[in-house]
């Protein structure tokens, strides 16, 4: 069952629902009220009944005449029967057949309670005990009241029929509005069916302008799909990372142990040989660990504290030097601080090293042989790291897509490399709450700022 028909049923049966309650309380309540209405008359008629049979000794005639005359008003419709104390019959409708409900305990009921009423059938019964000068008598009035029956009838039948024509309407009215309401939903789904979520190109969802919840909702859906198509995305580079970058040091690992297996060789080609094999084995895990810290699987074991930031640089520079020789005549730091302590930055050293390496190897990389400037200096009290290159560069259209692991400039894919350094450099950044910004254009090279807060 789809959402629209879920909807007419839900509707449908909840206006069933309160309006049968509904009836129900309106039905109760206009049955006891007229009820009641009924044994008031009747109270009122009992009184009546007792004035005119009992008490015409001690009244005037034209008193008595005016009760006479309201006393046969009353009693068109109903039966009196007056009792005395033996419980036997003495004045009113003496064969009413109705006898056999009043017997001696409802008698005596009435008498000690003072006034009893109950209802048999259609025939309501209401009787008072009245105390006279000619004795103690109880005095009753029998009604039956075929109109009032008749009238709750005509009203079961009337909410009834009204119950009817309503889930009739309601389910009419919910299939038409549920039509509106589903229209731009029932877009949206023939939307999504059409979508291939595999394509790199999956078009968004058309952007209704409902102002509402579905338009709230298509914008997160459209924000899922780009999510989704950049992971897609990574994971495609991912493999083609894969099997590039491992491929080629195990092949150069491989190529070694041939070498090995070929001719007895003397101990320094042995060396050589294992000197090799061992720097591509240091590759892979590298590559493996950068993975790993890229992903949140792998945590850098220092906590965040307090160190010198220019000594951290030094130190990197020198693994740069020792990875690439020529980097040393291509590399040129420049401090333009004069206040020693703006050095002291809070972190996590272990990871800015990482960040840093990264940054500064890829300068290296692409820099076309140009030379590196590394500069500290000092912007509103903050210490302020630029390392800037004068190479390849990156192109203007592919600056906002840096962040992204295994994503490469499309110039420089002659030139070995992961595409995880920068990525992950800019994500250890973050995570260390300092500012990065980069600039660059296309053969003229990259700037890079970073700045630390203090």
């Amino acid at each position: 069952m789809n959402l629209r028909k879920k909807l007419i049923v839900n509707s449908t049966l909840i206006f069933g629902l309160v309006y049968t309650v509904s009836a129900l309380l309106i039905y109760m309540v206009y049955y006891r009220n007229s009820e009641q209405i009924i044994f008031n008359e009747l109270e009122s008629t009992s009184l009546l009944t007792a004035y005119f049979y009992l008490e015409e000794d001690e009244l005037s005639r034209k008193e008595h005449n005016k009760i006479k005359e309201q006393f046969m008003g009353k009693i068109q419709n109903s039966k009196v029967k007056l009792y005395n104390e033996r419980n036997e019959f003495s004045f009113g409708d003496q064969y009413t057949g109705f006898e056999q409900f009043l017997t001696a305990d409802i008698l005596d009921r009435t008498r000690n309670l003072g006034k009893y009423k109950f209802k048999i059938d259609n025939n309501y019964f209401y009787g008072i005990y009245y105390p006279d000068n000619q004795g103690n008598f109880v005095v009753y009035v029998i009604t039956e009241n075929v109109f009032f029956e008749s009238q709750s009838r005509q009203l079961i039948y009337i909410l009834t029929g009204s119950l009817i024509l309503g889930l009739l309407l309601i389910l009419l009215f919910s299939r038409y509005l549920s039509k509106i309401a589903y229209q731009s939903i029932t877009k949206i789904a023939n939307q999504i069916d059409s979508i291939d979520i595999y394509s790199k190109d999956a078009d968004y969802l058309a952007l209704p302008e409902t102002n509402d919840e579905v338009q709230k909702m298509v914008l997160k859906f459209n924000e899922l799909l780009k999510g989704m198509a950049e992971n897609f995305n990574i994971q495609k580079n991912f493999i083609n990372y894969l099997s590039h970058e491992i491929k080629t040091p195990l092949t150069a690992i491989s190529g070694n142990l041939e070498v090995f297996g070929q001719k007895n060789r003397n101990p320094e080609e042995y060396k050589t040989l294992s000197r090799n094999a061992l720097k591509n084995v240091y590759e892979i895990k590298n590559i493996i660990k950068n993975l790993l810290i890229l992903s949140g699987l792998e945590k850098t074991e220092s906590k965040p504290s307090q160190f010198r930031i220019d000594e951290l640089t030094w130190k990197v520079c020198d693994k740069i030097i020792s990875h690439y020789p020529e980097a040393k005549q291509l590399i040129k730091i420049d401090i333009q601080i004069d206040q020693s302590e703006l050095f002291q930055v809070y972190g996590s050293d272990n990871q800015l090293e990482i960040a840093i390496y990264n940054l500064i190897e890829n300068a290296v990389k692409y820099s076309n042989q140009k030379p590196i400037q590394i500069e500290f200096s000092e912007v509103e009290n903050h210490l302020q790291l630029i390392i800037q290159d004068h190479g390849k560069g990156i192109p203007e259209d592919e600056l906002k897509f840096i962040s992204e692991p295994f994503q490469r400039g499309s110039n420089v894919l002659s030139t070995k490399g992961s595409g995880i350094g920068l990525s992950l450099a800019l994500l250890i950044l973050e995570q260390n709450q300092i500012g990065f910004s980069i600039q660059s254009k296309i053969n003229e090279g990259t700037t890079i700022r970073l700045k630390f807060k203090t």
